[in-house]
């Protein structure tokens, strides 16, 4: 799935993006912030997903339908969520010592999504690869068998 960049602010500490985009007449969309400080290997904490109220709602419903999940429309997207993440730019650089110049102008990044209770096991991960050049972000699945996880993991919890 593909998002517009509308906005994006620099602090000390993060890059922030906000996202939008328009879908079978919906405006979908959620807020993005990536820590500017990571370990030299690529890989973080901190990557955050934050609602934007209805229109985070709406991409999360659109995402269900695309991934054919049954989901509670009624249900709000979660208000913020911390992930680890790789940084794959970094993580290619640190191993070989250049990037490939299919990744040059692009951001690329693994994120995991985990339980922060550790009640169970789940866990899922996505492709998240931002061109601020052209003003849009790629969102792609890893794998199908993550889809009703993602789906689980941005849902607001009772």
């Amino acid at each position: 799935m593909r998002l517009s960049i509308v906005d994006s602010v620099k602090s000390d500490n993060f890059i922030s993006y906000t996202l939008k985009s328009v879908y079978n007449k919906d405006t979908l969309g959620f807020q993005i912030s990536i820590p500017n400080k990571i370990d030299k290997t690529g890989f973080g904490n901190g990557f955050e997903i934050a609602s934007l109220g209805k229109i985070s709602r709406n991409f999360k419903n659109e995402l269900a339908g695309l991934y054919k999940i049954k989901v509670d429309t009624s249900k709000q997207f979660v208000n913020l969520i911390h992930l680890s993440f790789a940084d794959l730019n970094q993580y290619i650089l640190n191993s070989t010592g250049h990037l490939p110049s299919n990744h040059i102008g692009f951001k690329d990044y693994k994120l995991f999504f985990e339980n922060s209770d550790k009640t169970n096991n789940d866990e899922a991960e996505i492709f998240f690869n931002i061109n601020e050049k052209e003003k849009f972000v790629d969102i792609r699945e890893k794998d199908q068998e993550y889809r009703k996880l993602i789906i689980g993991f941005l849902t607001q919890k009772d």
